[in-house]
């Protein structure tokens, strides 16, 4: 079972569990810190924000958080470098998306390493839709 595959299963455990808004969001902050593996901090905390700031936005009920977390699967995928258009097809980067995280590795590109990098910036290139 690959990180992204984990993830879903805490998801899918913490939405049975049905504990606080506030619970649910530090153990879903914190699944996903072990999933994203070895990259910045800033560009996770980064990423996870964002999705907090769509969520607070897209008006559904607390109890959908932890399902709405599967979002991040793409971002976990790219992380540890097992991104396909397959895996992503439940929940797709927007070219929005792809621009913010085209920003994002920019920001952090000195602290990422070169294999990583590179493979990021690769999988951006290509699924991002960037003719600039």
């Amino acid at each position: 079972m690959n990180a992204s595959e984990r993830f879903c299963r805490t998801l899918d455990k913490l939405a049975e569990r049905r504990q606080g808004l506030d619970v649910t969001v530090e153990a879903v902050r914190s699944a996903f810190a072990q999933a994203a593996g070895n990259i910045p901090e800033d560009m996770r905390e980064a990423v996870f924000l964002r999705f907090l700031d769509r969520f607070s936005r897209c008006g559904k009920s607390e109890e959908a958080f932890a399902e709405e977390a599967g979002s991040l699967v793409p971002y976990i995928d790219l992380f540890r470098m097992d991104y396909s258009r397959d895996s992503a097809k439940k929940h797709p980067l927007s070219e929005e998306d792809w621009e913010f995280l085209r920003e994002e590795v920019s920001a952090c590109a000195v602290s990422l390493e070169l294999e990583m990098l590179t493979y990021i910036m690769q999988q951006i290139m290509e699924n991002g839709g960037f003719d600039r």
